[in-house]
This record gives structure tokens, C-alpha cells and sequence, in this order.
């Protein structure tokens, strides 16, 4: 197993380049290492990648020894805990799946849109791993169909070639449901994954005090806070937004 030594001890997840010590020689970019403490004991496992902005990503403090099926138990329990703890699915159809370190994938964040499966990636690590990893969010998300979205100048700086590895399906676009409303998500011309899907509860809440009132939603996107609020009765709603193309999908919203 490759090793890591770092300089100063922290229980931040993210290890910037002047807290990095030695590298072993067999330690190539993408690998799960073995993190050292200053002394040369063990401290935890990471994923490693010495061109990186951040070349060293804490997964683990376990003393034991992980291996892959590490991050495959890991999308196991973060599918769970959003299926099967907050029953999502009861209320709606799209819901972020994996959100990085938080849930102690690195590099990867997902979203899940009825049967698509939108997939943002942030460090040669988790691309490295996208194979292994996508047919098992499809198995726990029920999903059939993936987008991945890599921000060309983050790929060139990680290393992240522009062929070969996982590919995207030809999917521009899936309808949802959330609370009820139906929702296009455009992953061509969309920000980031498609969708705002950590403000469903901000837009129900938002809707139960629009009745009778006038809203005006600023930076409205694709129409999520508006439509809620004209559903919900309110008696007029105007959206404003200075992406022409955020306009036109919140007025086919």
C-alpha cells in the first residue's frame, strides 16, 4: 500500500500541499493511500493525487485497512440514508444522492433525477473510479441513465484526461415531480447539476405564504420559487433573471 506522510496532524478532511511530508515512490496520482503521522504511525487512509490544489483527501481514520469495496459500502449507506431514513422518494423525485466528503466520497458529487443519475466530478480520483462506482449508484438509486460534468480547467490542473473512463449517456433533458409540481431539468444549458434540489424545502415553505400575495422571485433560475408560489395561489408572480436560457426553461416549467 502506497504511503503519505503528513507534517501536522488535523482531522480535516482536505490536506493542502505544505502539510504533505514524503510520498512513497509507488504512490501514483488516484490511489487510495495509507496516510502516516509525522512519526510514521498510522493515521488514516486518502486518496492521493500530487498535481491536485488539494493533493490529499482524508476518507478514513479507521487503523484497519481499506480497500475499495470502502467506497462502494459507502454509496451503499448514503442511497440508505436518503431511501430508507428520509424516505425522499415519498416527496419527490430528484435529491442529491452522494455530496462528497460528507459522505466520504471525495470528488464526487450526484444527483438523482427520476431515472437519470447526474454526476459532477471534481478530482481524478473519483473519475478514476466512475466505472466501478456508476452501476452501483444505478443498482441503489434505481437510476438506468448517467451525466457526468467535468469543468475543463479543474480536469487539465487534476490530470483527467478528455477520452476514455466513464461517458455520459445522450440525455438532455428528464421531467420530475417535486411536492407534486413537475419540473424540467435541462443538464445541457443547467448550472451545476441540473437542478437546486436543496431548496425543495425552502420552496414549499416559500409557496405556504404566497396565497393572495405578489411575489417577485430574483435570480429565479428555471421557476422553481415562482411556479410553487403561483400554484399555491399567489395572485401575481414575476421571475427575473439574467440567464436568457434559465428564462425560457422556467416559462416551459
Amino acid at each position: 500500500m502506497p504511503t503519505i506522510q503528513i507534517k501536522n496532524i488535523t482531522y480535516h478532511p482536505s490536506i493542502w500541499p505544505k502539510m504533505i511530508g514524503e510520498a512513497s515512490r509507488d504512490a501514483k496520482p488516484g490511489d487510495l493511500v495509507q496516510v502516516l503521522d509525522k512519526d510514521g504511525g498510522a493515521f488514516g487512509w486518502g486518496l492521493w493525487n500530487p498535481k491536485s490544489r488539494m493533493p490529499l483527501r482524508i476518507v478514513s481514520h479507521s487503523s484497519e485497512e481499506i480497500d475499495e469495496s470502502f467506497f462502494d459500502d459507502a454509496i451503499r449507506r448514503a442511497a440508505s440514508m436518503r431511501r430508507e431514513m428520509l424516505v425522499l422518494d415519498e416527496t419527490t423525485e430528484a435529491y442529491r444522492a452522494i455530496h462528497g466528503d460528507a459522505d466520504f466520497m471525495p470528488g464526487i458529487v450526484a444527483d438523482k433525477f427520476a431515472d437519470v443519475l447526474s454526476v459532477e466530478i471534481t478530482n481524478l480520483a473519483a473519475w478514476q473510479r466512475l466505472p466501478r462506482w456508476i452501476p452501483i449508484l444505478h443498482e441503489c438509486l434505481d437510476t438506468q441513465r448517467v451525466v457526468i460534468g467535468i469543468d475543463a480547467e479543474l480536469a487539465r490542473i487534476e490530470g483527467i484526461p478528455r477520452s476514455g473512463g466513464a461517458t455520459s449517456d445522450n440525455v438532455r433533458s428528464v421531467k420530475i415531480r417535486e411536492h407534486g409540481i413537475r419540473y424540467e431539468i435541462d443538464f445541457s444549458t443547467g448550472h451545476k447539476t441540473g437542478f437546486f434540489c436543496d431548496q425543495r424545502d425552502n420552496r414549499k415553505l416559500f409557496a405556504s405564504h404566497a396565497k393572495d400575495r405578489s411575489v417577485l422571485d430574483l435570480c429565479c433560475y428555471t421557476g422553481g420559487f415562482s411556479i410553487s408560489a403561483a400554484l399555491a395561489g399567489a395572485n401575481e408572480v414575476t421571475a427575473v433573471d439574467l440567464d436568457e436560457t434559465a428564462i425560457e426553461m422556467a416559462k416551459r416549467n
